[in-house]
């Protein structure tokens, strides 16, 4: 009776693991022995490493729901080293050659036969080869300093990528109940045109979009809607440097350019001056700047802001690109921001240099 009771805890034990772990198994031929291969999350915070041997590498991950994660050769970017890759729970196969990803085979978990399709899909096209040259020949001619192939070369690559969005689309259309297809989408999402975001998004089930990319590309539709000049700018609260909550709504009353930057953005550091100009100018005016960091690293943020000597509202929530606020602005580049007027209502997008100072003499003579 014991024996059988320690039976079927092993067997419940095995099926919980099962239910909750992803399991990723790779196998590259032509891969040196002691090769980093790295993962990490491109919709959740998740780092992890492996070292190939006989150009086999296992990783296994703590999953709740599926998720994106870039999986690269080797401690830098080349041609075929970099692959997306949608995870969930269960098993997937990956198998390569040659070193890079450029011709692989995927199996295992239902989604990773979907994927597999998709990939199948391109690789009719020839897409992922073409790709692959193109990005291999662009190395070159930067190497060899030919501006005239480099721009060659990038124009062969808007067109097979162009090409490849199409395909991507078609497979999206013919898949509504899978979630590689929200994966896809959450892949191309600063791309599609807004409207061609979301009736695509809308059109997935519900299972295919119960996933990371899917509760990402549900803000991003959210906030493509209600971010245009003359919306109500969306309220929002977040800590500012000493850890205390500070609410948009409080500002209502005077114009505030909402700032999107970071410490390490060298184009947002280069604006800092352009904006202290302003906010010296205009502040008794009834203007000011409500800045927001897509920082992760608080000492890094706070000596930024220090150093650039930055006098207004700063807040973070130390999550850099999946800051909550930048999400609920769509914001995917820095800089950015967004000026807001007295009843809170969005009036203009992305002033910089000189814009900014001649939209505020417009609205505060």
């Amino acid at each position: 009776m014991k024996r059988l009771a320690s039976i079927v805890l092993l067997v419940c034990s095995h099926c919980l693991y099962s239910q909750s772990t992803a399991i990723i198994n790779g196998e590259i031929t032509g891969l040196a022995d002691g090769t980093m291969v790295f993962l990490d999350g491109e919709t959740v915070d998740a780092r992890d490493s492996a070292v190939t041997k006989n150009g086999a590498f296992h990783f296994t991950r703590k999953i709740t729901k599926g998720e994106v994660y870039n999986l690269w050769l080797g401690r830098s970017y080349g041609p075929g080293t970099l692959l997306v890759l949608y995870v969930d729970k269960g098993v997937i196969n990956i198998s390569a050659r040659d070193g890079v990803w450029v011709d692989m085979h995927v199996g295992g978990s239902q989604y990773a036969e979907d994927y597999s399709d998709y990939l199948n899909t391109l690789k009719a096209n020839d897409i992922l080869r073409r790709n692959y040259d193109i990005q291999r020949l662009t190395e070159e001619a930067e190497r060899k300093q030919d501006k005239a192939a480099g721009q060659s070369l990038y124009r062969q690559f808007l067109v097979n990528d162009s090409l490849k969005q199409v395909i991507e689309m078609c497979w999206v259309a013919e898949h509504l109940a899978s979630p590689i297809s929200c994966s896809i989408l959450f892949s191309r999402r600063f791309e599609l045109r807004p409207g061609q975001l979301d009736s695509a998004f809308h059109q997935l089930t519900e299972e295919a979009k119960n996933n990371g990319p899917g509760r990402r590309l549900g803000i991003q539709v959210v906030a493509v809607k209600n971010t245009h000049i003359g919306d109500f700018a969306p309220l929002f609260t977040q800590a500012d440097t000493a850890g205390h909550p500070v609410a948009l709504k409080d500002f209502r009353g005077r114009y505030v350019l909402l700032d999107f930057w970071a410490s390490w953005c060298a184009p947002c550091r280069a604006e800092n001056p352009t904006i202290i100009a302003a906010y010296n100018k205009y502040k008794s005016k009834g203007f000011t700047v409500l800045s927001v960091s897509l920082d992760e690293n608080k000492e890094s943020w706070l000596s930024a802001v220090y150093k650039d000597g930055l006098p207004w509202t700063q807040v973070s929530d130390l999550q850099s690109w999946d800051n909550a606020v930048g999400m609920q602005y769509n914001v995917h580049r820095v800089p950015a921001n967004f000026l807001i007027d007295k009843e809170g209502k969005i009036i203009a997008t992305d002033l910089r240099g000189d814009d900014l100072g001649k939209k505020l003499q417009e609205v505060l003579p």
